[in-house]
């Protein structure tokens, strides 16, 4: 099933808005012009087991901003460093005109791959241009890209789990400190690994510990690799008022994602794994059914 949803122009128009808006703002607080002086990347590592990488935008007016790419600090270092690389494609530009900067990074970069870890990298420079916009006008950055989120804020925790033990703990834990919205994840061996009855029974045990008045969102990380295998589940957790599907199905066939949406009354949502730019959400949406 196809949920209303919000229409791709009009969140266009709102960003174009948005970010006009924030040469007005900062021209009218009297701010001097700022520009981007460096670009530096730090790499975090968890006992060499999981790589990621922060990128830090500095300017000249002393206002730095953050982002994080999911993906090795080295490549995302040379993507940054080399001669002809982020940084000095950026040097000495306006840090509020992002949406023109990605432009230019994504133009720049055609050779080098379309997607993977050239986005990855762009993306963090993007997310830390937001930064700085929103210290440099001191707004929150969901209000500069879209609209304030405070009326409707809603804390969320998730859980994978390896046993029914550990499900009714972590779900437990959950219910006790007040969580309403709780997202379960695949787990070798268990959820999104067996077959639809195992899902079924674990989602059935997990709505039973957090009760009927609490969002439950599951991630299946592209797990049901055949379309059938990820209808007749849906259909098996159907009963257990189920919020969303997250990733059900690998991300290259989109084909498939319609089917499933066609046949489902539940949500299917998806984004993380295999889609990195407004062109493959387009084709999400229009060729999914998402």
């Amino acid at each position: 099933m196809v949920l209303p949803s919000l229409q791709r122009r009009d969140f266009l128009q709102t960003l174009g808005l948005a970010i006009w808006g924030l040469k007005e703002a900062w021209g009218a607080s009297g701010g001097p012009a700022v520009k981007i002086s460096e670009i530096e990347t730090i790499a975090l590592k968890d006992s060499d087991k999981y790589d990621l990488t922060l990128v830090r935008v500095r300017t000249d007016a002393g206002v730095d901003g953050l982002g994080q790419a999911e993906s090795p600090s080295l490549v995302i270092d040379s993507i940054i460093k080399t001669a002809e690389g982020l940084e000095n494609l950026l040097k000495g530009e306006d840090p509020l005109q992002v949406e023109r900067l990605w432009q230019k990074m994504y133009s720049a970069t055609g050779l080098w791959g379309r997607r993977g870890v050239t986005i990855a990298a762009i993306g963090a420079v993007e997310t830390a241009l937001w930064d700085i916009a929103g210290k440099l006008v001191n707004k929150p950055v969901c209000e500069l890209i879209w609209r304030s989120f405070a009326a409707t804020r809603e804390a969320t925790v998730w859980f994978p789990g390896d046993t029914e033990q550990e499900i009714r703990e972590r779900f437990g834990m959950a219910v006790q400190a007040g969580f309403q919205a709780v997202k379960f994840e695949e787990r070798p061996g268990g959820f999104g690994h067996v077959d639809s009855r195992t899902d079924a029974r674990l989602v059935r045990l997990i709505r039973e510990i957090i009760g009927p008045d609490r969002d439950l969102m599951l991630d299946v990380q592209n797990c049901w690799v055949e379309v059938g295998q990820a209808i007749a589940t849906c259909r098996a957790i159907a009963p257990y008022n189920v919020y969303f599907v997250e990733a059900p199905l690998p991300p290259d066939n989109l084909e498939a994602y319609k089917r499933l949406a066609e046949a489902t009354d539940i949500r299917i949502a998806a984004g993380d794994w295999g889609f990195t730019t407004r062109f493959d959400y387009i084709d999400l949406m229009e060729k999914g059914g998402i």
